[in-house]
């Protein structure tokens, strides 16, 4: 690489080359592993191929617990046949139910606690096969926040409402 004749510019060259995926290989790794989100990759039978560390943190798996595994794992047992009904119709009829929309599901973590999330898949096609990529987010504190609102403005409305109603059967 240091010399200046040709197979110096054809070694620098071929550095270059083979760097510059590197360190695109690098830096998409790095940016996946650090996303606040979980992001899971499966493939078209529901097994899953890989997912991001604030999958294990959501969920409670470790990758050796989850690879190769069916993303059913990751779900209370009452949804099980319904996420394979999902999968098998979509391939057979690209009708989108869940691939390509977002919506709030229920996931179940490794203690089998569940929780509320929002899910979004999308279709990745590579190399002709199918892959699903889905983005998680564990919603339960913003679930906690609605319930304390709600009982809030009922408290509310119960507070004012008492008195208020007094005070107009005073005036009649």
């Amino acid at each position: 690489v240091g010399s200046n004749d040709e197979i110096g510019e054809l070694a620098r060259a071929f550095q270059t080359m083979t760097t510059g995926p590197q360190q695109n290989e690098v830096k998409t790794r790095s940016i996946i592993d650090s996303v606040v989100d979980g992001l899971i990759v499966n493939d078209e039978f529901g097994n899953i191929d890989s997912y991001n560390p604030a999958c294990q943190r959501i969920f409670g798996y470790e990758p050796d617990e989850g690879m190769g595994r069916n993303l059913q794992m990751l779900m209370p047992p009452r949804f099980h046949d319904e996420h394979d009904g999902y999968l098998q119709a979509y391939q057979r009829t690209k009708a989108r139910k869940i691939i390509g929309i977002g919506r709030e599901v229920i996931g179940q973590r490794k203690d089998g606690t569940t929780f509320p999330m929002d899910l979004s898949v999308s279709e990745i096609l590579l190399n002709d096969r199918p892959l699903y990529c889905g983005i998680v987010r564990d919603i339960s504190e913003r679930k906690q926040m609605d319930i304390m609102k709600d009982e809030f403005i009922s408290t509310v409305n119960h507070e004012l409402r008492t008195p208020l109603t007094s005070i107009h059967g005073a005036l009649g």
